[in-house]
């Protein structure tokens, strides 16, 4: 039986659709990068795509898919206590906050933006930082995500523009 892979989550850019393509995908899919940068995302993965198989040679998508899947591994063989910690430079932070976005819809809930320091301040106690905290957050444009609107959520957008890892 032929199996077909279709790669899907993460693909952002050419690079990501030839790692997908180099594990074996027959296609792949791209759904939020294109709703945050637009449909011209394809066109530009198309160019560097292509830009790239004429650099490495390689005629059609056939000549390179699944190359790479010599070098894939079992989860079992995985160093499973390996950890990759995000750092985040406020003086290159530009205040989009894709990574508090991506960071709070991937599960982790670990950058907060409203937070200061990334070393707790133990000089004021939690009632102290509760209140800066509060004037440092404001509601959401939508108002059913906040406190008090409909009792739904506790949800509050902070205004706080730079992400702190907490």
């Amino acid at each position: 039986m032929l199996f077909r892979f279709s790669g899907i989550g993460g693909i952002g850019s050419w690079r990501d659709a030839a790692e997908f393509i180099l594990l074996g995908c027959g296609t792949v899919q791209v759904c939020t990068a294109a709703m945050h940068y637009g449909y011209r995302i394809v066109e530009d993965m198309q160019d560097g795509l292509l830009a790239w198989m004429t650099e490495k040679g390689f005629a059609t998508i056939e000549d390179f898919r699944g190359l790479s899947l010599p070098n894939v591994r079992e989860w079992k063989h995985l160093n499973l206590n390996y950890k990759v910690v995000a750092t985040i430079h406020q003086d290159l932070c530009i205040g989009c906050q894709l990574c508090y976005t991506a960071c709070w819809d991937g599960a982790h809930q670990c950058i907060h933006l409203d937070r200061t320091s990334p070393v707790p301040d133990t000089t004021r106690t939690p009632a102290m930082v509760e209140a800066e905290a509060t004037r440092n957050i404001s509601p959401t444009p939508i108002p059913k995500l906040d406190a008090g609107t409909l009792g739904r959520s506790s949800a509050v957008t902070p205004t706080r523009a730079y992400p702190s890892r907490g």
